[in-house]
């Protein structure tokens, strides 16, 4: 049965007139939006305006929870406080806890970590390590080899501060795939480049370039480019323009698609996605928590339903420089409403046949990737005129 058998196919002549007269004399060109200086979007779009899009997705909306748990002191009781976050975010909802080292030149040992994990099962979640120091992560390899965890089974990912020693990481990456297959070691870090909507295409463009360097770097040093492509995980930001942040999240899986190509792999993996809720400056008032709660919901909910892997919604108070039990809490349970009551894990790519969504997903993309190409001096590369679509 064909419920649209009973109505008459409306032209795009005929809606563009109905909305004049609706606007009661003002030009529908008043309501375009400049997103940036390249990019115009009209306020309205049909089937036929709707750029072809092969996005490339996971093959399903599983997201999983993140919360930082942020290091900053590696003494016996800073390292229990912090284990007691750790279990606590644990017990409430968290499965992909951030453990963010932000302490002294002080190294860590064993210890550290014999301390800070105490009674968190590895096997069980994803955790994901930012390390200031690349010896840092051999000290964590020693700690799981005295534990004797199946390393095999663990997931997660490790970052580290700089990544200027490539022969150290190139190791790494060779000795991970036999010992922790499902771990992930390059990072590519958006949220730095982060400045809000109008510079999208900036902050795509300059992730593209960094992919780029670690691509040239690592095969000089003869590891492939599967395996390279394999380690990569990546963050971003997203502020509170709903649909820019929705159209960011899928130019970049276009663009990473395009970028792959150009390196001629043949089995293209989307690396995993990691959003962060952005903070934004302007929240410095006494509602801010409030006003902050909101604003969280619809940042998670626009990286909900662009597909991601991996979430963290900041606590509303984290424009303090700190945060409580209560606001880390309610970040967890907005997540859990868009999971168990609003459903947003069960579909994949939502925003799929919204030609406005569509519309700024490709000038998106193609604008990055011009800048990309010209910004890096790649024009007379591979990489010339290979934007697809």
């Amino acid at each position: 049965m064909n419920l649209f058998e009973a109505f008459d196919n409306i032209t795009k002549a005929e809606w563009l007139a109905k909305v004049e007269k609706d606007l009661k004399g003002r030009a529908i060109e008043e309501l375009d939006w400049q997103l940036e200086a390249q990019i115009n979007l009209k306020p309205f779009y049909m089937a036929a305006d709707a750029p072809k899009q092969d996005i490339p997705n996971y093959a399903n909306n599983k997201w999983k929870i993140s919360e930082d748990i942020i290091i900053y002191q590696l003494d016996i009781d800073a390292l229990k406080s912090n284990n007691a976050q750790l279990l606590d975010a644990l017990m409430n909802g968290v499965d992909a806890p951030t453990l963010i080292f932000n302490h002294s030149d002080q190294a860590c040992t064993v210890e550290t970590f014999r301390v800070l994990l105490e009674k968190v099962e590895l096997n069980y979640i994803s955790a994901h390590f930012k390390f200031q120091h690349m010896q840092d992560w051999q000290v964590f390899l020693q700690y799981l080899h005295q534990q004797q965890q199946l390393w095999t089974n663990i997931q997660g990912t490790g970052s580290f501060a700089d990544y200027n020693n490539m022969d150290a990481l190139a190791n790494q990456i060779e000795q991970s795939q036999a010992v922790l297959p499902h771990f992930k070691l390059i990072h590519l870090d958006g949220t730095t480049h982060y400045n809000g909507k109008a510079n999208t295409t900036n902050e795509l463009a300059q992730m593209l370039s960094e992919a780029v360097a670690f691509f040239d770097a690592l095969t000089e040093r003869d590891v492939s480019v599967q395996a390279i492509q394999h380690h990569f995980y990546i963050s971003m930001t997203v502020g509170v323009s709903f649909f820019a942040s929705i159209a960011k999240i899928r130019a970049f899986k276009l663009l990473w698609m395009n970028l792959a190509k150009a390196y001629g792999i043949q089995k293209i993996i989307m690396p995993p996605i990691h959003i962060r809720t952005a903070i934004e400056p302007q929240m410095d008032a006494p509602e801010a928590q409030n006003t902050n709660m909101i604003r969280n919901t619809t940042q998670a909910m626009s990286a909900a339903i662009a597909g991601i892997k991996r979430l963290t919604v900041t606590p509303s108070d984290a424009h303090t420089g700190t945060t409580s039990a209560f606001t880390r809490r309610i970040a967890r349970n907005i997540q859990h409403l868009l999971k168990f009551e609003s459903h947003l894990d069960h579909v994949v790519d939502a925003a799929n046949g919204s030609y406005y969504i569509e519309e700024m997903t490709q000038q998106i993309a193609r604008i990055a990737w011009e800048k990309f190409t010209a910004h890096t001096g790649q024009t007379q590369s591979h990489f010339t005129n290979m934007f697809l679509y």
